[in-house]
């Protein structure tokens, strides 16, 4: 029945629910009931609430058999209301009694905190009647002890009135009972006196003693001077500063002499002096840091180097004029460097009759200008030519004496050098120690701080503070010192461009003065050493200054120069030799037996002109080839020779020195690429067009379609194999000893590279058989053997030129069954350098 009136629900409204033990009913509400119209409406409504009355019951009777279960719980929770009451009044009765008791301790500890501060004001005053009668006694002390003359008695009792406090010596006690009739200032006052007073008395004392050379009494009141405080310890160090400043002297030697002479080197001068210096600190330091405090004798070494500062520059200035270093550097800046831009500029002469274009006229040039090696550059009169009358208008110019220049300019380095020195001892007994320090305060630091995040922000923040106390006392120590300032300048401004000068006339004199040395391989000209021993010996020069400033400046005006003054004077050789070749050629209208055409001339003497000619251009190829290997190598032994470490010491110097040196290899790379195009204006000019012609000789009455008779001819001749070999040799001969190995390298690779070609071009032009392709495969490998042992880097090389010359021959040998030769086509074991067009055309060679 419930399921029907559920179904006429659905038809309906949704009803209100009653929910009644987890059972939903519908109840009608009084709107609903108005709505019922039907007899069926009715009933079925009836039903449901008769349902409904029906679960209604039902859990109230529930409920009411369940307060049965609450009976018991009740009772015993009344049985527990007198032993409830019971335990409230026993509590009210000790809370009661505790509040007494607490009554009674606040009074007994407001007592005991007021007696506890009538005990401290009795100690704090027993404290200063004993402060004062301690301070009086001092006083009383200290004015006996002056009047005795006894001077450690006196300053170990102003010790005593040092150590009381502050506070209590300006206190209105202190200065109402303290006061006597011999001494009635205030006590601070009275005290700030006896020090003046002490500190005037041992001063004096110290200058007589000083002045009297009394060590033992020297030593006695340096020692007490600390011990006054820190104005005193401040005026002992003052003195013992101007004390030492006079131990410096210069040796009668070194002096100026009287007569108007030069003087002694400066160098020698300023080395005494800083020995003097660092023997002075080395001596002296212990026992300054001893009584005065670490570190405390930086202030000495800063009064030391004020003397310094006074007596080196006096040594410089005095050098500087009996040296003449500003009409050296006029003269210097003077110079225009004429045979240099002449040969810079040679080439740019179309058919002129410049010595470059002419390799006999630049011989008998380099001949009459090889004893060229004097101030005057007294020539003897040779070939007109441009570069002669460049030298001619050199001699006019009056230029410096070279051999005075480099006396000027290593006296200058010599001077950094000394400095440097100096300065590193100085860093080494101030700046380190004062890193180790620092390095000791921070692991205290961290130890304290163990297990906390500051621990990383400390060892982050370290070599920050580390770099700023380096940068304080290098200020300190020696980058305020005017002798610091006064070389930078002196560098900048004199040494750097004389000493560029020097490299570049050294330079010049190397290429007028160069010897062409053909007797021993590979073939080279004395330009190339003469430029190098004098460009290592600059750079090694710059490098013993010391100042890296200086060391960049200058390394990178060295790069400069080397490529300038000789890389690209021996690139415009090479063009000027080139275009001889192409003029000659030209003239005989192209090459005539293997060599240059040169028209007008018997085969003797051609033969000389163009051996000459070749020799030459290899001389400067290989020049530029062995300059980039020099560049390597001489920045490669200053990096890690012991000259630049023992030049700079500070690592941040080290590295922008390091990086100058990278910066002046960078100069081998424009070598490099002049040999490249050299070599590639050689090949073109000299091999290139012989190759073709070697091959077609080679290939003369060789054929490849070859019986069992004629396949035995061959065999045993060997024809091909044998030309090839001996007109290799007669290529290749004029080039192996004379070309640097490098060199060689490069240029026997572009033959090799170049021969394939014409080579193919040849073979394709062939017919095969069977037999013929087993001798083109024996005489292929026999070549390519005999290439591979011509040099030690051959194999490779030959092994990668000659792959289509391989796939080649390995195709004329395949058997002609179609399938086969599908297969192997499309196999991946080939990695195929040939088009599929050239493989067609191949196999159409073979009959």
């Amino acid at each position: 029945m419930v399921s029907d009136v559920n179904e006429t629900s659905n038809e309906k409204e949704n009803p209100v629910t009653l929910t009644t033990s987890g059972l939903k009913t519908p109840v009608y509400s009084t709107q609903h009931l108005s709505g019922l119209n039907s007899h069926l409406d009715l009933i079925n409504a009836l039903t449901s609430l008769e349902s409904v009355e029906f679960q209604v019951d039902e859990s109230l009777s529930k409920l009411i058999s369940s307060n049965e279960k609450l009976v018991q719980p009740l009772k015993e929770i009344g049985e527990l209301k007198p032993r409830v009451k019971s335990l409230i009044n026993d509590t009210c009765v000790l809370s009661d009694l505790v509040n007494e008791r607490a009554a009674v301790a606040e009074r007994i500890s407001g007592k005991v905190r007021v007696l506890d501060l009538e005990q401290s004001r009795v100690k704090e005053c027993i404290d200063r009647v004993q402060a004062a009668t301690e301070l009086k006694d001092a006083f009383g002390q200290i004015f006996q002890a002056i009047e005795r003359m006894d001077w450690e008695v006196a300053t170990r009792h102003v010790q005593r009135a040092n150590a009381l406090d502050k506070d209590f010596l300006i206190s209105k006690f202190a200065e109402a009972v303290v006061p006597t009739a011999d001494i009635p200032d205030p006590p601070l006052v009275a005290l700030d006196n006896f020090i003046v007073q002490l500190t005037e008395i041992f001063l004096r004392s110290f200058e007589s003693a000083a002045r009297s050379k009394d060590e033992a009494t020297t030593t006695r009141f340096f020692k007490l001077f600390p011990l006054l405080g820190l104005d005193a310890s401040a005026t002992g160090l003052k003195a013992y500063s101007d004390f030492v400043r006079t131990l410096i002297s210069v040796p009668p030697s070194l002096n100026r002499p009287a007569d108007g002479t030069r003087a002694a080197s400066v160098v020698a001068q300023c080395t005494s002096v800083f020995e003097q210096l660092a023997l002075i600190i080395d001596q002296h330091q212990g026992m300054v840091e001893k009584y005065y405090g670490n570190r405390s004798m930086v202030i000495v070494v800063e009064q030391l180097n004020i003397e310094m500062d006074k007596l080196i520059l006096k040594f410089v200035s005095e050098w500087q004029s009996d040296r003449q270093v500003e009409r050296r550097l006029a003269g210097v800046l003077r110079s225009s460097f004429s045979p240099l831009t002449q040969l810079l500029a040679s080439n740019q002469q179309a058919g002129s009759t410049n010595i470059i274009n002419s390799p006999s006229a630049l011989q008998s040039s380099l001949r009459s200008l090889a004893g060229n090696v004097q101030r005057s550059y007294n020539l003897q009169t040779g070939p007109s030519s441009n570069l002669n009358s460049a030298v001619n208008s050199t001699i006019e110019e009056e230029i410096e004496d070279p051999r005075e220049i480099d006396g000027l300019v290593s006296e200058m380095a010599g001077l950094s050098a000394r400095w440097q020195t100096y300065c590193r001892f100085l860093y080494s007994r101030f700046a380190e120690e004062n890193d180790h320090e620092n390095d000791v305060e921070d692991k205290k630091k961290t130890k304290s701080h163990e297990g906390e995040v500051e621990d990383q922000s400390l060892n982050l923040s370290s070599p920050t503070k580390l770099l700023d106390n380096q940068s304080k006392i290098e200020d300190k120590l020696f980058r305020s010192s005017k002798v610091d300032e006064s070389l930078h300048s002196l560098l900048s401004r004199y040494y750097l461009p004389l000493e560029m000068w020097y490299l570049r006339i050294n330079i010049e004199k190397a290429h007028i003065s160069d010897e062409i040395d053909l007797n021993s391989p590979p073939y080279l000209s004395s330009a190339l050493d003469d430029t190098f021993f004098m460009t290592k010996k600059v750079v090694y020069r710059l490098i013993n200054t010391g100042q890296a400033e200086c060391i960049k400046s200058g390394l990178d005006q060295v790069k400069e120069i080397l490529e300038r003054d000789f890389g690209d004077v021996m690139k415009r050789r090479l063009e000027g030799v080139y275009g001889g070749m192409g003029a000659s050629s030209g003239a005989s209208s192209g090459v005539v037996g293997g060599g240059f055409g040169l028209s007008g001339k018997t085969g003797d003497e051609k033969e000389r002109r163009e051996r000459a000619t070749r020799n030459l251009y290899i001389v400067y190829l290989n020049n530029l080839n062995m300059a980039s290997e020099y560049t390597i190598r001489l920045v490669e032994e200053a990096i890690t020779g012991p000259a630049l470490h023992q030049s700079l010491f500070i690592s941040n110097k080290m590295e922008s020195a390091q990086g100058a040196l990278e910066n002046l290899k960078q100069a081998e790379k424009k070598f490099g690429a002049s040999v490249k195009s050299g070599l590639e204006q050689l090949f073109n000019q000299l091999i290139r067009p012989r190759i073709r012609s070697i091959l077609s000789d080679c290939y003369k009455d060789v054929s490849y379609s070859l019986n069992e008779e004629s396949y035995a001819a061959a065999e045993f001749q060997d024809l091909f194999k044998k030309r090839f070999c001996r007109a290799w040799e007669i290529l290749m001969e004029p080039y192996r000893e004379a070309l640097t190995p490098k060199n060689f390298h490069e240029f026997f690779s572009m033959t090799v590279n170049v021969l394939v070609r014409p080579w193919e071009t040849i073979i394709r032009n062939m017919k095969f058989n069977e037999l013929g392709s087993i001798r083109f495969d024996k005489d292929l490998r026999s070549i390519t053997s005999y290439l591979s042992n011509q040099t030690n880097f051959g194999i490779s090389l030959i092994n990668d030129s000659f792959i289509r010359l391989r796939q080649i021959s390995l195709l004329l040998g395949l058997n002609e069954d179609e399938e086969d030769l599908k297969d192997f086509l499309v196999s991946e074991s080939v990695a195929w350098r040939l088009t599929m067009s050239e493989i067609k055309g191949i196999l159409s060679q073979k009959c």
